[in-house]
This record gives C-alpha cells, structure tokens and sequence, in this order.
C-alpha cells in the first residue's frame, strides 16, 4: 500500500513550511540538560537535507521512481545512526523523524511518529508538529480520518482536499503542537489547489517543447 506521491510531496512541503514558519510567542520548552550537551549530527542533518532537496516544486512524477531509491537509501543510513546511538540531540530526532515521514510502510511512519514525540520531549519545536504530522499520515495509511488536519490528498480529477479529519480534537490541542487551526487547514486548499495546477501546467509545457 502506497500514498499517492503528488499528495505526499504537496502534504510534506505544507506542513514543513507551516512548521518551520510558526514565528508566535508561545513559550519555548526547556531543554533537558543532557539534550543540550549534545551538538546536532551533522551526518544526519546531511542526510535531512537531501531529502528535502528531492522534495521542491519542480519535482516532476518521472522523478518520483529516483526519489523512493533515495528515501529508502537515506531511512537505511539513518537506521544505522540510531542503532550506533548517534542521534542524540532534539533536532538530530526530527531529522530522523522526517527522513522516515517520507516511509512507504507503516512502520517506517510510526518510527517516525516515536523519533518527533522524543524529539519533542527533549525540547525541539518543530518536533511537536512533527509529531502531530507524523500520526496523521499514519493514520491515512491505515485509511483512518486523521486528527490534527495536516494531511492532503488529490482525488483521481485532480482535485486537492484536506484529508478527512475526526471529530475530538480542539484548536488549542493543535496549537499545543504547533498545528494551524482547522479553518486555516481548510482555508489553504484553495492555495494548494492553485499551485498543484500551475505546477501541472508547467510540467505539460516541458513535455510539450521537447
């Protein structure tokens, strides 16, 4: 079972930059002193960085075939990291939790549910929103509603929509991980939609000038 890729790469870019974009007043978590002893590792930061270089606009659906080789590549090299024990740091833990977002299994996207939850514990910000991704994207793999409203999906018109999201949890539970309010999840569908079409556009330009 696999997510459609063009909803996974949309999903993925949104939530980074809502994440990663978050400049409110909410106070900063303390860090534990033992987080804060160590420095990030750099090979995974590395590693972080790769994947999101395979993850822009210009990412077209004939690329996708290179991108799962890379992911799977990178999820290995970073399994070997944590078996070595060396991701220790708040921010070492959400770059392994992202590089494992982008899991086509299960259990690749519950591993990276458990690296943001640590990540988020041990004092990183944008673990907490990773965290809350993570487990909707699990849950859509499962074909459950998802909670916090992170998650998108495009039908088979085209058409990109919030994916179905469950009944229970509040605003202020989503602004404890740093997720947007509902209504703004729903709000960016339009603007999402607007820049999936001008992507497609684009893409059937080059083919055509070929």
């Amino acid at each position: 079972m696999s997510i459609p890729r063009v909803a996974v790469i949309v999903c993925a870019l949104a939530g980074l930059s809502a994440c990663q974009s978050d400049r409110s007043t909410r106070a900063v978590t303390t860090v534990d002193q033992a987080d804060s002893d160590h420095a990030d590792n750099a090979d995974l930061l590395e590693i972080y960085k790769a994947d999101q270089s395979d993850r822009t606009a210009g990412t077209a659906p004939s690329d996708w075939e290179k991108v799962v080789q890379n992911d799977a590549a990178r999820q290995a090299r970073v399994r070997q990291l944590l078996d070595a024990g060396m991701v220790k740091s708040g921010r070492d833990h959400f770059h392994a939790a992202m590089v494992f977002q982008h899991a086509e299994d299960a259990e690749g996207i519950e591993l990276a549910h458990e690296l943001a939850m640590i990540g988020a514990c041990i004092g990183d910000r944008n673990s907490r929103w990773l965290a809350a991704a993570s487990y909707d994207r699990f849950l859509m793999y499962l074909k459950r509603p998802q909670r916090f409203g992170t998650q998108y999906r495009s039908d088979e018109q085209g058409v990109l929509k919030l994916y179905e999201v469950a009944d229970g949890v509040t605003d202020s539970m989503r602004a404890a991980l740093r997720v947007p309010p509902i209504s703004e999840a729903r709000a960016k569908e339009k603007v999402m939609q607007e820049q999936m079409d001008e992507l497609r556009k684009s893409m059937e330009s080059g083919v055509g000038g070929k």
